[in-house]
């Protein structure tokens, strides 16, 4: 083999290689024509020996947005509204109007004493009894608040009261009454209220009619504790001014027949309602 062979099959060899795997560019001899494409999947176009130019870059398009909000004139934006809010049990809470200095009270309730004063026995053994401080009474009073602190409310309140119980029998009866003042100092918060003071009895009796007459007694005037816990509601009449109360009440007290010097405890627990204007 000639050395111009060995050269031609050198090149020839070189130029499948390159067709081979794919690559395009400038060939170092020119190939024989009859020589068929050993790797007939790959692509057999012929291929320009000048360069091609790159690619032309992507026109840019400037695009211009309107602003679509609408604006005052002033140019400003209107404010954006927030979505509504659950409102807590706290937040209902609508504070009452404002407290007058002064208010009239009316209140009603009984009492439940423990102590029994007075003992009837029929003829068939059957026995009814009047308890010293039980039975039904009416007040009525006036009501000072003197401090205001947001929702806390201080004050004072005073009033008179008249109870009264009666234990009829067959052609009598027996009759209990008791006419106290009280003076309590109060605190209200909210819708509660808590009240403490002293009660004290100016006059209190037993009297008895027909065949119960000789059940007769005068109490000596008494002095004792009083102690309330109850709720306050505006009602809905007069602009919230009038108010509705309800609660307990506790009462400790003695009371001391004027003749006979016996004591007796009165302590007592209660119920109550009232109207304040």
């Amino acid at each position: 083999m000639s050395h111009e062979q060995g050269r031609a099959q050198g090149s020839f060899a070189a130029v499948v290689l390159i067709a081979g795997l794919g690559i395009s560019g400038a060939r170092a001899a020119p190939a024989p024509r009859d020589v068929e494409n050993p790797f007939p999947l790959t692509n057999s176009t012929p291929v320009s020996r000048e360069r091609s130019e790159p690619p032309a870059e992507p026109e840019v398009y400037e695009v211009e947005v309107q602003d679509t909000e609408r604006r005052d004139e002033f140019g400003e934006a209107p404010p954006v509204a927030e979505a509504p809010r659950r409102r807590s049990r706290l937040q209902d809470y609508q504070p009452p109007p404002p407290e007058p200095l002064v208010r009239i009270t009316a209140s009603g309730g009984y009492d439940d004493g423990a102590a029994p004063i007075v003992q009837v026995r029929y003829d068939d053994g059957t026995e009814e009894m009047l308890h010293a401080n039980r039975g039904p009474y009416v007040a009525a009073g006036v009501a000072v608040n003197a401090l205001t602190l947001g929702d806390l409310r201080v004050g004072a309140h005073g009033a008179a009261s008249l109870k009264w119980a009666q234990l009829r029998a067959e052609g009598g009866s027996v009759t209990y009454t008791a006419a106290s003042l009280e003076a309590k100092a109060r605190a209200e918060l909210r819708y509660l209220r808590l009240a403490c003071g002293m009660t004290y009895t100016v006059a209190s009796s037993i009297s008895g009619t027909g065949t119960l007459h000789e059940l007769n007694a005068d109490l000596e005037r008494s002095l004792g504790l009083v102690g309330e816990l109850g709720l306050v509601s505006n009602a809905l009449v007069n602009g919230g001014r009038t108010r509705l109360t309800g609660g307990v009440r506790f009462i400790k007290q003695d009371l001391t027949d004027r003749a006979t010097g016996a004591t007796v405890s009165a302590n007592s627990m209660g119920f109550f309602g009232g109207v304040e204007y």
